[in-house]
């Protein structure tokens, strides 16, 4: 999950940062296990004492209306393993 060793640095100078309208009535692919891991953030003591929350998934939807919103087609990836509890 994610981009591992030496890559990221040798991508610094080549992005740049632009406004997600840039991509509007394009489709884009999105980490969706790194969207549930930010969410997480959000309402880690109670998925930690096992209190039913979904903050989370919403965390995720407000990216996805966001994105709607300037009219960018999001095509959510759920690749590998299962995460671990």
């Amino acid at each position: 999950m994610g981009i591992k060793g030496s890559l990221l640095p040798k991508l610094q100078g080549s992005t740049s940062d632009v406004h997600v309208s840039k991509y509007a009535n394009q489709t884009i692919a999105i980490d969706g296990y790194a969207w549930l891991h930010r969410g997480v953030h959000a309402c880690a003591t109670e998925l930690g004492r096992g209190v039913p929350t979904d903050r989370h998934i919403e965390f995720c939807l407000g990216r996805v209306a966001l994105l709607l919103h300037y009219r960018v087609r999001p095509l959510l990836v759920f690749d590998g393993g299962p995460l671990p509890a």
